[in-house]
């Protein structure tokens, strides 16, 4: 167990890392940014100001001035 009461199965570190059993769909997602070093938080920042910046863009070109 550890800090998130989280079971885990052991790989042989080589070939298979530590692998969570039985965990929520969002613990696994959050858990594969990490494994990879990549922050889920600067990930989810980036789509949003780029769904933004798009929509932005959209509103734009529809309420334009004829």
């Amino acid at each position: 167990m550890n800090i998130w009461n989280i079971e885990e199965t052991k790989g042989d570190g080589i070939s298979c890392p530590i692998v969570p059993a039985n965990l929520a769909w969002y613990k696994q997602v959050f858990l594969f940014f990490f494994r990879f070093g990549i922050c889920p938080v600067c990930v989810t920042m980036s789509l949003t100001y780029g769904i933004s910046k798009w929509t932005r863009k959209l509103v734009k070109f529809i309420f334009r001035k004829s």
